[in-house]
This record gives structure tokens, sequence and C-alpha cells, in this order.
């Protein structure tokens, strides 16, 4: 099986080991005892195949068609509304966006002709001029996120965002392997989607540390993957890195 990222994940299991001694009269001796020890256990991301691809497509215009029969708003219905309802909100909105872009680009010019500037050029507030343009910069791109965040949420229940989750979900029960007795096997199970949510709600619901564990290091990964924040391996390891994963 090809895959596009494998980890492991530390389990806590009874292993044996063998130490030599010497007894009382001098004769070496060999004692077994079984210890508690820290076990890598492997697991893997499938590399996705045309069919999977396919597969997931016409998963997601599936559960889009339910979100819509059920009363959810698209988002072009969502945005058309919100557009002829929200009125000066909307315009406001736009015009901040606009006034920002425009306030970043014009900042950026003014630190790159400031970086530009030969050492002997530079006046004594150089440092300080420099220092204040690189905040206000930093200002502005937190302030465009932050603007980012407030149109997405607007989107939030929508039949778009609804089919996308369950796709991503979809995605982390068909990508997600671990080893089991020697073998590679599927994490959640074999069958449709729905046979595998019960094996998922079966992991999350039990007391299983380390399955809890591995689960959630799939849901990190996968859906990472699914919005291309993480395609390489180097990707994956500052992804486990941050998240602590071992």
């Amino acid at each position: 099986m090809k895959t596009i990222y494998d980890f492991t994940i530390d389990k806590e299991l009874m292993s044996q080991e063998t130490e030599e001694t010497v007894n009382d009269q001098g004769e070496k001796i060999k004692i077994t005892k079984e210890v508690k020890k820290p076990i890598p256990q492997k697991y893997s991301i499938k590399k996705p195949t045309r069919v999977l691809f396919d597969d997931s497509e016409l998963f997601y215009g599936v559960k889009l068609s339910e979100g819509v029969k059920a009363g959810l708003l698209t988002r072009p219905l969502l945005n058309k509304r919100y557009v002829e309802d929200g009125g000066v909100l909307a315009e406001k909105t736009k015009d901040a966006e606009v006034e920002a872009y425009k306030d970043l680009y014009e900042f950026q010019e003014e630190l790159t002709k400031l970086k530009a500037m030969k050492e002997e050029d530079r006046p004594e507030f150089f440092e300080t001029k420099k220092t204040d343009v690189e905040a206000k910069i930093s200002s502005i791109k937190k302030s465009l996120t932050d603007l980012e965040i407030h149109k997405e949420a607007l989107f939030d229940h929508t039949a778009e965002t609804r089919a996308r989750n369950k796709v991503i979900t979809w995605w982390i029960l068909f990508l997600s392997f671990c080893e089991k007795n020697g073998e590679v096997v599927s994490f959640f199970g074999e069958g449709d989607y729905d046979s595998r949510m019960l094996k998922y709600d079966e992991i999350f619901e039990s007391e299983d540390e380390h399955l809890i564990k591995a689960a959630n290091a799939f849901v990190y990964f996968i859906s990472f993957w699914y919005v291309g924040r993480a395609a390489t391996k180097e990707d994956f390891d500052a992804l486990k890195l941050e998240r602590g994963i071992s």
C-alpha cells in the first residue's frame, strides 16, 4: 500500500526482559520478568487513489443535496441574502477589507525601501521606524485574518460547509491504517461510511487512551491534508511536532 505519511505512537505494553545475575553459590542465572514498556505502534495515511477521489466527490454531492433538502442555504444564496439584508454592514465590511489591503501594500512598500537603504545612509531613527512599520503590517494582517474569519463564520451552517465536514470525516475513515498482527489493516474497520462511523464512535466512546490518541492523530493530519496545509513528509512532521504526537 502506498502512503503519504507514516508515523508511530508509543503504547505501554507488557514485555519480557531477561537479565543475568549471580546467585549465592557464584553461579550465573538468568531471570525473566515482565515489565511495562513503551512500544512504538505504526500508523499510516494511505495515498488516495483515483477511485477514492471519485467516491469522495460523489459522497460530497450526496451530502450537499441532503443539506439543501433539509433546508440549509447554499453559500451563494446566503451571500445574496447577506448582501441584501446586511446593507450598510455588508458594505462596511467590504470597504474595511479594501482599505486594509491598500494600507498593507503601502506599508510593505515602505518596509522594502527601508531595508534597501545602505547602512551608512540610514538615519538615527531607522530601527524605530522599521519596528513601527513592521508592527503596523502585523496589525493589518491580523485585522485581515479576523475579517476572513468573520466572513467564513457567516457560512458555518450552509449546505456546503456541512458537506465539506462530512467529506473530511469520509477521508479520515478511508485513509487511516495501522499494523495489527503483522498486517496492515484499516484503522476504522471495513465496509461503507456508516459501518466505519460505528467503529469511529466506538473508539472515541471507549476508555482506550492509546486508540483515542491514534484516532485524534488521524483526524488532525488528514484534516490538514484535505485543506492543503500538509502534503509532504516535512509538513506532516512539523504538524506532529506541533501537536506533540509521540
